[in-house]
């Protein structure tokens, strides 16, 4: 992104990357899945279930909306 050099838009997935964090956004899981599976093959993951430690931010889920 040219807003934020740490800010991935792909076609399906948005990531976030700050030093060994990563943070990946997708209306389908299935989406985050595949891009963490291509990447496994150039280099060792850890993979979390939540983001309560990302940068010692505090990140609070909501139900999305519908408009």
């Amino acid at each position: 992104s040219n807003a934020d050099q740490c800010l991935f838009v792909l076609d399906k997935v948005i990531c976030l990357v700050y030093v060994d964090d990563t943070l990946f956004f997708a209306q389908n899981e299935e989406d985050i899945a595949t891009l963490i599976a291509d990447l496994r093959t150039e280099m060792e993951l850890e993979e979390e279930d939540d983001v309560a430690g990302f940068l010692g931010v505090h990140i609070e889920r909501r139900p999305s909306f519908a408009s």
